[in-house]
């Protein structure tokens, strides 16, 4: 229902015209796709497959380490994977295969294996990181390298 009052807001404003017939059949092919969850887009398996494999990041920078936020709720933090080379941070996922298969009326989520990659440049004491996961939330810690941390500096423009 939201979709129709968006886009009827939007055709009065010139985004459609109201004749044409292609504002019905719009509304009937969004309709479809949302009633059916997706299910017969051929693009959707490979939509929701590719959105279930991307897990969100937030990198804070405090005064003595950087925080890296996973979001990535629902998982056993049995099954993620940390790893350092060549100063390359690697988080993974990889869940255990269970025999139990679920009849599903219908699935939106499905633990699904994942990595994420980050370069860090030298800037963090790879000897000292630490992860928590909590409500959802993997935490790693990220100490800086006091070696390598060099304050911002202003250059004038003349």
């Amino acid at each position: 229902m939201y979709y129709r009052e968006a886009f009827d807001k939007n055709s009065r404003h010139g985004f459609a015209n109201p004749g044409s017939g292609c504002r019905e059949n719009f509304r009937s092919r969004l309709g479809e796709a949302f009633a059916g969850g997706f299910r017969g887009a051929p693009w959707a398996h490979g939509m929701k497959k590719n959105m279930a494999a991307f897990k969100p990041v937030n990198i804070t920078d405090e005064t003595d380490r950087f925080v890296l936020s996973l979001y990535a709720a629902g998982l056993k933090k049995e099954e993620f994977g940390i790893s350092i080379d060549d100063d390359i941070l690697t988080i993974s996922y990889q869940p255990a295969q269970e025999e139990k298969q679920e009849s599903f009326v219908y699935e939106e989520f499905r633990p699904s294996h994942f990595s994420r990659s980050f370069q860090l440049n030298g800037k963090v004491l790879t000897q000292e990181i630490s992860a928590e996961y909590t409500d959802g939330v993997l935490r790693v810690i990220l100490p800086k390298n006091p070696e390598t941390q060099h304050h911002a500096q202003e250059i004038k423009i003349s």
